[in-house]
């Protein structure tokens, strides 16, 4: 007997607890990515910061859009999605030593309010505990509407995040509703496989309607999945209209991923659990 759109909604909750469920569990890869490339004690020994991953907005990188929200509004507030360490939000506070000249970058202090989410809290070795001044919180990233109701942030970043969780495109959505007018959400590497082969369709349906930043989706090497990296600002009455329905399960090793089927008729809403 075909399943209901209601039992598929169950199928997604439930895969989207399990998904966060494993991912608070330590990890051995890199999580103490910063604002530079910086060195590591393990291989693969140099580590991508924000800076080289996330893809431009309105021609700034991420640091240079902080910049230009404190010059219109004297603060910015920052949330760093699956923050790990919250080597990134220290450094938007502290500053850092630059990796090309070792030139000493001065931190933005007060005039940015930092916030980190995390599935599981890690330490670095650069930082004793969780970094000073930063509101971090232990929650599910599909969830962001809910767990930061009535807040809103001037930008919002998610780095290798997206192909972590189930429900990426849930991620993506609440990324959108907690931003501020004028705010941008900056994202590296959410997944672009979706079952009827419209990947490219989806892209440019970003572009043109949003005026999004979207590189051509390329595929990740750990998972096999087709991902691209997306920036977007919130225009003030402009909602997110994603033409997506949900479509199965994909029962992956370790955490399955919800599949998606592009549709113009559609108004997609996550299935929060």
């Amino acid at each position: 007997m075909r399943a209901t759109v209601e039992d598929l909604r169950t199928e997604i909750e439930i895969v989207r607890e399990v998904a966060f469920s494993e991912e608070q569990q330590p990890k051995d890869y890199i999580v103490s990515r910063g604002v530079e490339p910086s060195a590591t004690d393990r291989p693969p020994w140099t580590t991508y910061g924000y800076r080289q991953a996330l893809p431009k907005l309105l021609g700034l990188d991420v640091m240079e859009f902080i910049q230009g929200v404190v010059d219109r509004r004297g603060m910015a507030r920052v949330l760093d999605v699956g923050c790990g360490s919250g080597r990134f939000l220290d450094q938007c506070k502290r500053g850092y030593r630059r990796y090309a000249d070792g030139l000493t970058v001065p931190g933005w202090n007060e005039k940015v309010e930092c916030y980190g989410l995390t599935a599981c809290l890690y330490n670095s070795a650069e930082l004793d505990s969780v970094p000073a001044g930063i509101h971090m919180k232990l929650g599910d990233a599909q969830n962001l509407a809910r767990l930061y109701y009535g807040q809103s942030f001037d930008v919002i970043t998610a780095v290798h995040v997206a192909h972590h969780v189930a429900d990426p495109w849930a991620l993506f959505f609440g990324m959108y509703e907690k931003l501020a007018d004028g705010g941008g959400c900056f994202v590296r590497g959410i997944p672009f496989s979706l079952v009827d082969g419209e990947d490219a369709n989806l892209a440019d349906y970003l572009r043109a309607r949003y005026s999004a930043t979207v590189n051509e989706p390329y595929f990740d090497r750990r998972y096999q999945e087709r991902c691209a990296d997306i920036s977007m600002v919130r225009r003030r009455g402009v909602p997110l209209v994603l033409p997506l329905n949900y479509a199965g399960i994909n029962d992956r090793p370790l955490i399955p991923r919800v599949l998606y089927r592009f549709d113009p008729t559609v108004a997609f809403q996550p299935a929060f659990a």
